[in-house]
């Protein structure tokens, strides 16, 4: 094994920065695909003959690609290696190879390969399958990094979201949903929705499966309502769902659902119609205040005169009986014209 000085850099910054482990136990061959990668601006740090310097060389430094002959000196073949270096680098791996019969190929396509080169390798096919497969694992890397973060998100915020696939089955359940739908922590994936959702109406369950069947055929998006059973013997729950399709290339690929416990909404709600009631008492017990508190001192007055001449006069009819009764019943609407308007008095 033996390294070859690296030239001045060509090309873009990211591919003078990569660094290319070239794995061929055929020394003339390693040390030209190692010039010619030089020649075209990339770091090819080392060459290895075996699984076992290819190894040693990554461990002392992780490569950003790895050209790998097939066949190789040692008890590890190509393949082999490969897959050990994709487990713990997580590296793209070109495969060198002077045998592309079916068997070959069948077996380094386990370890999924960015591509092939038949030896003696042309300048131009490395030079291609080098830069492919580098623009290639940039992507790979971002778009798990996106997926990552993605799913971070998802997994934190408080709404429960689901995703299915077009027949309806979950790919993915963050834990709010799990919550919501009484699941075991990663026991959702591959089962139906519509068994998992469980609503306690007929109308919730006819509801969703026609809100899934419309959102499969790229409708709208569809906003329901149902309520879901209690946890752990509780009061059951009531609870919104939105469903939006997810269209790739023209084709709905599944569909996004999103599940909100609605109990807090549903409390403010009731909390606000209380409201909306007391402020309609109030309204209606200080209108009845008004009407009725406005004559009673008249009424009390002239049932005190009547009260009074009778009283005077002498008279064997009982009217100051009546008139005592008319007075105190008066005095009683006006003790509770008293206490509405009490009650009805702003804080």
């Amino acid at each position: 094994m033996r390294d070859c000085a690296t030239r001045a850099p060509r090309g873009t910054r990211a591919e003078r920065l990569a660094g290319i482990l070239v794995v061929e136990d055929e020394g003339v061959v390693a040390l030209d695909i190692q010039k010619a990668l030089v020649d075209m601006g990339y770091d090819a740090y080392a060459v290895a003959a075996s699984a076992e310097e290819a190894l040693a060389r990554s461990e002392e430094r992780p490569p950003d690609l790895v050209l790998m002959d097939v066949r190789i000196r040692g008890d590890r073949d190509g393949v082999t290696t490969a897959g050990l270096l994709r487990e713990r680098y997580d590296v793209p791996v070109i495969f060198l190879t002077a045998y592309a019969d079916d068997v070959t190929v069948e077996r380094a396509g386990r370890v999924d390969p960015y591509a092939y080169l038949i030896k003696p390798v042309q300048p131009a096919e490395l030079k291609v399958a080098v830069q492919t497969s580098i623009r290639r694992h940039d992507e790979e890397i971002g778009l798990r990094q996106r997926a990552r973060w993605f799913s971070t998100a998802l997994r934190s915020i408080a709404d429960g979201v689901v995703t299915v696939d077009p027949e309806g089955r979950v790919t993915f359940m963050n834990e709010a949903a799990e919550r919501l739908l009484g699941c075991g922590a990663g026991k959702s994936v591959g089962r139906s929705l519509l068994e998992m959702l469980q609503f306690l109406d007929t109308a919730g369950i006819a509801m969703a499966e026609s809100s899934l069947a419309e959102t499969l055929r790229r409708r709208p998006t569809t906003v329901g309502e149902a309520r879901l059973p209690g946890v752990a013997d509780g009061p059951s729950r009531p609870v919104t769902f939105t469903m939006a399709p997810v269209i790739e290339d023209g084709l709905v690929r599944g569909v996004v659902v999103v599940i909100r416990d609605a109990t807090d909404q549903q409390r403010r709600q009731e909390r606000l119609e209380l409201r909306t009631r007391l402020i309609a008492l109030e309204s209606m017990m200080t209108g009845v205040a008004q009407e009725a508190g406005n004559p009673l001192p008249a009424v009390l007055a002239t049932a005190r005169a009547s009260l009074a001449e009778v009283e005077q006069s002498n008279s064997a009819y009982p009217a100051d009986e009546v008139l005592r009764e008319i007075q105190d019943l008066a005095a009683r609407v006006s003790k509770l014209v008293s206490d509405m308007r009490i009650l009805t008095r702003p804080a």
